[in-house]
């Protein structure tokens, strides 16, 4: 029997509007223990992740001082939502996050809605966990 995606996944999608500003997401970052946040458009839809890769990349700017406390989440996201169905197995999450170098991949219900999300971590967990339970099987 295969693994599916929704068995792995971070059930509760947390999100943050576009205008959120990024002091807030790298505090909601932390105070949830996530690495990634889906960010909405003004009509509530999904549009784009803000990760801490993001985060990271305008960090290591010379400019980053003098822009932090201006900067919104619309101005960093990945606009290129990576989505992969609840029902595909994780084989396939983890060859969509290798193919596309991403760290995860939202998770979209039968009718296309974000329900979650599946990271390495998650995969990673997977792994070590169906290891462990062989082991105790034998």
């Amino acid at each position: 029997m295969k693994t599916h995606v929704r068995e792995i996944m971070t059930p509760h999608l947390i999100t943050c509007p576009e205008d959120t500003p990024v002091q807030d997401i790298v505090k909601t970052l932390r105070d949830r223990g996530i690495g990634a946040v889906v960010i909405l458009d003004k009509e509530g839809k999904p549009e784009g992740i803000v990760s801490e890769t993001d985060i990271l990349e305008i960090v290591a700017r010379e400019q980053y001082l003098d822009m932090w406390k201006h900067l919104k989440a619309r101005h960093l996201m990945t606009r290129e939502l990576l989505t992969i169905p609840q029902d595909a197995p994780i084989q396939d999450a983890a060859a969509m996050m290798e193919r596309f170098r991403v760290h995860r991949l939202v998770v979209v219900d039968d009718e296309g809605q974000p329900i979650g999300v599946v990271a390495m971590s998650d995969v990673i967990r997977y792994l070590a966990d169906r290891e462990e339970e062989a082991h105790h099987d034998q």
